[in-house]
C-alpha cells in the first residue's frame, strides 16, 4: 500500500511539473507572437513629422482643453499647420499675422 502511494505521489508530482513547463512554454510563445504581430507605433519624431504627429505624440484626444496658445504667422505654412494641430487637440488658439487682411 505504501509503495503504491509513493508511486502515485511521484506520478502526480511529475505530471504537475510537466503541466507547468508546457504552460510556461505556451505563455512564452503567445507573448512573443503578440510582440511580433502588434502594430508598431513610431515613438520618434523627426524632421518629416507633421504638426499633428507632434501633438499626437504628447497625448491623445482633446488633452489641451482649457489651454491657450498664441501662434505667430498662423495664416499660412507651418504656422497654419500648427494652428490646426493645436485646435485638434482642444487648445484655444490665438492667431497673429502681419495684417488683418492676411489673417482672414
Amino acid at each position: 500500500y505504501i509503495e503504491s502511494f509513493n508511486y502515485l505521489s511521484i506520478y502526480l508530482t511529475m505530471s504537475l511539473f510537466i503541466i507547468i513547463i508546457i504552460t510556461t512554454i505556451i505563455i512564452t510563445i503567445i507573448t512573443t507572437l503578440y510582440q511580433l504581430l502588434k502594430p508598431k507605433k513610431s515613438n520618434k519624431l523627426n524632421k518629416h513629422s507633421t504638426a499633428k504627429q507632434v501633438v499626437d505624440y504628447f497625448g491623445s484626444g482633446r488633452y489641451l482643453q482649457g489651454k491657450t496658445a498664441i501662434v505667430t504667422g498662423g495664416n499660412s505654412g507651418i504656422g497654419l499647420e500648427t494652428v490646426k494641430a493645436l485646435a485638434y487637440a482642444g487648445c484655444r488658439v490665438i492667431l497673429c499675422s502681419r495684417s488683418i487682411e492676411a489673417g482672414y
